[in-house]
């Protein structure tokens, strides 16, 4: 089954998952699903059971509606390693303590409630229902320890390659 149809250069035709629910509030679009629920933009229409999208730029309002209904149904997921000797990471609560060789240890509040973290050693996983926000709480924690280089250490993406620089000799 085919599950988008371009009707014009501004008018995309979507059809709604059988497991995924939509639901108005007021000019509000929401979807839910399995993990979690999305708000829609305001491009979105409901009619008949399909989701219409009117909007100048058609690829982005589409690539945007397939992530929130991977999201819903599957939740996107982003692994980090943390490489160096002394680093270490634990959950409390609402906060991540992080040792990253630093003097102090850094404390990283959870700003948003709809990503999850799973701490195991130095590995961490990071999940939730909107990419944007997943890919947002990865790159802050990315930020924290840059990856040097030279020796590879620092907070990296799991399927993330990178070549080792040659020192001074």
């Amino acid at each position: 089954m085919k599950w988008s149809v371009i009707l014009s250069k501004k008018l995309l035709l979507y059809a709604i998952p059988k497991d995924i629910k939509i639901y108005l509030y007021g000019s509000n679009v929401q979807m839910f699903g399995a993990i979690g629920n999305n708000n829609l933009n305001k491009h979105v229409f409901i009619k008949h059971n399909c989701i219409v999208v009117c909007s100048h730029n058609l690829k982005f309002q589409l690539s945007k509606l397939t992530n929130n209904i991977k999201g819903i149904k599957h939740s996107h997921i982003r692994w980090m390693i943390m490489r160096g000797i002394g680093y270490k990471i634990s959950k409390r609560l609402d906060k991540l303590e992080i040792e990253l060789g630093f003097s102090h240890t850094i404390l990283f509040r959870l700003e948003e409630p709809t990503v999850n973290l799973m701490v195991n050693c130095n590995k961490l996983k990071i999940w939730g229902c909107s990419l944007n926000k997943v890919t947002l709480v990865a790159k802050k924690l990315k930020m924290l320890r840059k990856t040097n280089v030279y020796n590879g250490t620092g907070i990296v993406y799991r399927d993330q390659r990178f070549e080792l620089k040659v020192g001074k000799r």
